[in-house]
C-alpha cells in the first residue's frame, strides 16, 4: 500500500469518525428506574393532593377511610391504586430538561404516596396522559428526569371527594335474611322465611315478591350525603326501625326529615348519614303493603236451580 492510499485512509476514518460523534454526541445513555418493590396488603396509608384535593386514606383492619373525619373510603378505588402501583412499568426517558409544565407535572401534577408503618414506598407526581392515553408522564421519587410509565394512571388518582367515598350505608346478601322486623313508634310487624316463603309473625302468609322488593333495596342501600359532625350526638329516639337478621341482626334507623332528606343511622356505618325521599317511600312500607291478595272465589250455582232453568227450557 502506498503512503497516498493509507493517507486516504486515514483521512476517511477520521471524517466518519467525526460524523458518528457529531450524530450521537446529544444522545445520553441511560438507565429506566427500577420498579418500587412492595406487597399491597401491607400498604396502610395512601396520601393523594392536587389544586385543593388532599386525601389521607388510612387503613383499619380492611377497610379504608379519610384519616381527618372516618368517613369509609371505596374498596375498588383503593384496588386500582395499588395495582397498578405495584405493577408499575418504566417504559422510557422523556425528558431531562426540567420544562415539566408541557407534561402537566407542575402545578398540575397529581402527588401520589404509598406508605407502610409511616415509611414512603411509592413517591409519584403524575402528569397528564401521553396522546395516546395509553401511558402516563411522572417524576419518581426524587429524580428530576420525566418518565414514560406503561398504563392509564392519571385518571385513576383525580378523583374529588364525591368520587372516593363509600356511602353504601347497607351491605348484607339479601338471599341470607330470614327474619324482618318494622316499628313505626308504637307499631311493630314483621316478617320471617320458611321455605322459600314470608310470613307475617303471626304466621299468616305474606306477599313474597313485596318482602323481597324491600329486602333487595336495602340490601344495597345507598347514603345520600354523610355527617361525620353527628357521630354520637343524636339523642332523640328514631321515628322509624328496621331490624333485618342474617346470621346477626342489623339495625337501621331513621330520624325524620333533615332538610330535603331523612336522617338515618346504620348499624353497618360509622356515622349519620341522609337518605332521599324516593328510598324513604321504597324501604318504609305499611303493614298492608304486604299483604298477600286473596284470590276470587267462585261462585257455583246450586244444582235445584240448575235443573229448574232446564226444565224451563224444555217447555
Amino acid at each position: 500500500m502506498s503512503k497516498k492510499e493509507l493517507t486516504i485512509i486515514v483521512i476517511l476514518i477520521v471524517i466518519f469518525g467525526g460524523l458518528y460523534f457529531l450524530r450521537n454526541r446529544n444522545k445520553v445513555s441511560y438507565k429506566l428506574p427500577e420498579p418500587p418493590k412492595f406487597q399491597k396488603e401491607k400498604i396502610d396509608e395512601i396520601k393523594i393532593e392536587y389544586g385543593k384535593n388532599k386525601f389521607d386514606m388510612v387503613k383499619k383492619g380492611d377497610k379504608w377511610y379519610l384519616k381527618k373525619d372516618g368517613i369509609p373510603v371505596k374498596q375498588g378505588f383503593v384496588d386500582n391504586i395499588l395495582d397498578k402501583c405495584s405493577n408499575l412499568k418504566f417504559t422510557a426517558l422523556v425528558s431531562t430538561s426540567g420544562n415539566y409544565e408541557i407534561y402537566d407535572l407542575d402545578q398540575k401534577a397529581v402527588n401520589l404516596s404509598l406508605l407502610q408503618d409511616g415509611k414512603s414506598v411509592v413517591d409519584l407526581k403524575v402528569g397528564k396522559n401521553s396522546p395516546t392515553y395509553s401511558q402516563t408522564y411522572v417524576l419518581f421519587g426524587k429524580d428530576q428526569n420525566v418518565y414514560q410509565i406503561d398504563g392509564n394512571l392519571r385518571d385513576k388518582v383525580k378523583k374529588i371527594k364525591e368520587d372516593i367515598i363509600d356511602t353504601r350505608v347497607l351491605n348484607f346478601d339479601a338471599d341470607k335474611v330470614n327474619k324482618i322486623v318494622f316499628k313505626y313508634g308504637k307499631e311493630r310487624f314483621g316478617f320471617e322465611k320458611k321455605n322459600g316463603k314470608w310470613y307475617f309473625l303471626n304466621r299468616q302468609e305474606a306477599n313474597r315478591d313485596k318482602v323481597n322488593e324491600v329486602v333487595e333495596s336495602l340490601a344495597t342501600l345507598q347514603g345520600a350525603n354523610v355527617f361525620p359532625e353527628m357521630k354520637g350526638k343524636i339523642k332523640e329516639k328514631p321515628e322509624k326501625t328496621i331490624t333485618i337478621t342474617t346470621d346477626k341482626d342489623i339495625e337501621f334507623k331513621c330520624y325524620g326529615l333533615k332538610d330535603k332528606d331523612f336522617l338515618c343511622e346504620s348499624s353497618q356505618y360509622p356515622m349519620p348519614f341522609t337518605i332521599t325521599d324516593t328510598l324513604f317511600k321504597t324501604i318504609f312500607k305499611e303493614k298492608k303493603h304486604f299483604v298477600k291478595p286473596q284470590g276470587k272465589k267462585k261462585v257455583q250455582q246450586k244444582k235445584g236451580v240448575k235443573k229448574k232453568v232446564e226444565k224451563k227450557v224444555k217447555k
